[in-house]
């Protein structure tokens, strides 16, 4: 297997791992003091958090972003789409999602998206750089309108680079 194959393995393998742990973790994750959480926003019956894995970060180190979406309404919101928005400190490098990706890292869409249905999406992002960080947001929209947002604060990017 010659060199980048096995480094693209190992990576896929590493965030396959990573997806796993975060999700059977998930629960611990959020109730540790050191996760950025934001308060679900709402626009008519249409709620979206997000939360991190950690508030810091070294180059190289892979963060999860959580998103719940959630339709408390009485009728489906017809093309649902959940976007998360990174700054360009951040690599999107994985996303576990129930909707269709379409090879995306960033989107994913539910289409009809029936009352009372609750979705989790868990993205998996890489520290590539400290200059240009921001908040990471995220963005639920049908039909092209955003319906819902969240936000957490930027990840304070830490220490030298993992080598």
């Amino acid at each position: 297997m010659s060199t980048s194959r096995f480094l693209h393995a190992a990576l896929i393998e590493l965030v396959a791992c990573l997806l796993a742990t975060f999700s059977f973790m998930a629960v611990t994750v959020v109730s540790s003091p050191s996760v950025h959480r934001a308060s679900a926003q709402q626009s008519s019956d249409l709620t979206i958090s997000l939360t991190s894995s950690t508030t810091k970060a070294k180059i190289g180190d892979f963060v999860a972003f959580r998103a719940v979406v959630e339709n408390n309404g009485d009728s489906p919101v017809p093309g649902l789409l959940v976007n998360l928005n990174l700054p360009d400190a951040l690599d999107a490098r994985a996303i576990n999602c129930s909707g269709d990706t379409s090879g995306s890292t960033t989107f994913c869409f539910f289409g009809d998206f029936p009352a009372g249905s609750v979705a989790e999406i868990l993205f998996v992002v890489q520290v590539g750089t400290k200059q240009n960080n921001g908040p990471v947001t995220v963005s639920a929209s049908s039909n092209s309108t955003v319906l819902a947002t969240a936000a957490v604060p930027a990840l304070k990017i830490v220490g030298p680079t993992h080598s």
